[in-house]
């Protein structure tokens, strides 16, 4: 069991630096959770269709994930806000 926990483990950490969204989709439950520290994501299609990068002529064109910005606002001091700019 424990081999396959770690199997599991790094094949999730290749399949984001592949953008192997099949491997994702079969691997990760339908019911699947993604906790941080910047929020909650519950089920494998929401996750998914959240979390995703946009290449466009071979470079990355957009990186969006799921944050949620009071959370992160909590802990920064106001001149670390201030330098967030626009960007929250």
């Amino acid at each position: 069991m424990k081999e396959r926990s770690a199997e599991l483990a790094v094949g999730w950490i290749e399949a984001w630096i592949r953008m192997d969204l099949e491997w994702l989709k079969e691997r990760l439950a339908p019911d699947f959770v993604h906790t941080s520290p910047f929020g909650r994501l519950e089920g494998r299609d929401f996750y998914l269709e959240k979390v995703w990068v946009r290449i466009d002529g071979g470079l990355i064109k957009e990186i969006q994930s799921f944050y949620d910005s009071a959370l992160v606002r909590e802990v920064l001091s106001p001149d670390e806000q201030e330098n967030l700019g626009g960007s929250y």
